[in-house]
């Protein structure tokens, strides 16, 4: 099996300036493993930082679909809607089918948020948010290997109940972390549950790291929509 660490630098090895927020990627991109035919396991961390103008996010079409229609519960619908802003803005994702549009063989199958293309390629994203209520209380290590068990595990499992007409080759596992530390714990524990859960290749785990509080929060007051 082999699992692949970007390497992860002290310095960015770029920032992406788009409309709303800057992205500054920690590790290379990962565009070129997406879009082959199979990649090893591998995960990357970037930051994301709003403009002090940019009162709220304003989502593009698939983004807007994401956040207005039904989902399967939870509240955690601004993180899955940034997500998606966050794939379109960083890779061109566009051609969202969400995720009570998604089809599986039976309809209490392990689900994705949602499904979208990158460059020709259907790609499944699982979101999820690394944090803690209270600041100060420490993400352990214990605490990362949870959350990394059990949303690997689902991917695994959606990937093989998906519908015929929407199988997909890979998968990404969107992690917003709420500190570079919570990102760094997750990096230094997923080769063991990647293992664990015997993965061998096409999951990227992108951790994101971000100081918007409304994503842990889900303040839908962070986002407008544009349907």
């Amino acid at each position: 099996m082999g699992c692949i660490v970007k390497n992860q630098v002290k310095k960015p090895v770029c920032v992406l300036l788009r409309d709303q927020f800057s992205i500054r990627l920690w590790s290379p991109p990962v565009l070129e493993e997406l879009v082959s035919p199979c990649c090893k396991v591998t995960m990357v961390m970037d930051h994301l930082e709003r403009y002090p103008r940019t009162k709220a996010f304003r989502l593009g079409r698939d983004a807007s679909l994401v956040f207005t229609e039904p989902n399967a519960g939870g509240q955690s619908v601004v993180s899955e809607a940034l997500s998606m802003e966050y794939m379109h803005q960083l890779f061109g994702a566009v051609d969202v089918v969400t995720e009570m549009q998604i089809e599986y063989w039976s309809p209490n199958w392990k689900k994705v948020d949602y499904l979208c293309t990158i460059q020709s390629a259907r790609v499944a994203v699982s979101v999820t948010r690394a944090m803690k209520f209270r600041r100060r209380d420490p993400f352990t290590e214990s605490d990362a290997k949870a959350l990394l068990r059990k949303k690997l595990y689902g991917l695994v499992v959606a990937k093989s109940g998906v519908s015929a007409a929407q199988r997909y080759a890979k998968s990404i596992l969107h992690i917003w972390c709420q500190t570079k530390l919570i990102a760094d714990k997750i990096a230094a524990c997923y080769q063991a549950i990647v293992a664990e859960l015997d993965i061998e290749d096409n999951v990227i785990l992108m951790a994101t790291v971000t100081q918007e509080e409304g994503i842990f929060s889900n303040d839908v007051q962070l986002v407008q929509t544009s349907i």
